[in-house]
């Protein structure tokens, strides 16, 4: 199940730091195709991992939000960045154009959205159907 896996490299990333997280699921979990879920959790273990090397953060938000599409959204209260100064060379360094691409893999919509001093957060949308037609907890 997704919020597991993203529970378990959270735990992987953040476990020997004092770096406080929370994760929350919304609405009914449901599987989503391999491909999706796959693409989901590198983008996760992207934004986690960043969070850890730049953000300076002492706590990060993980939902998971189930609906007619599905949304991840981290969240973390550290440095923050000027958005506008990320060029070629620096969107490379911090991952964002591959979490990109691999959000444009699986028709998702990717945002990042961060201010000096109050945080980032990363989003990804992707509007999908449930590979299974029965929920699972």
């Amino acid at each position: 199940m997704l919020p597991h896996a993203i529970a378990d490299v959270a735990e992987r990333i953040f476990g020997d730091t004092p770096v406080a997280v929370s994760l929350q699921t919304i609405g009914t979990a449901y599987l989503l195709p391999t491909q999706i879920e796959h693409q989901i959790l590198r983008i996760a273990q992207e934004a986690l991992t960043n969070v850890l090397k730049h953000a300076h953060a002492s706590q990060v938000e993980i939902k998971v939000m189930y609906s007619p599409e599905f949304c991840l959204q981290i969240r973390d209260d550290g440095q923050g960045f000027d958005i506008n100064q990320i060029g070629p060379r620096t969107t490379d360094r911090f991952g964002v154009r591959g979490m990109q691409e691999r959000a444009d893999r699986i028709g998702g919509c990717f945002k990042i959205a961060s201010q000096v001093g109050l945080g980032t957060t990363v989003q990804v949308t992707v509007p999908c159907k449930p590979a299974l037609e029965a929920p699972y907890h």
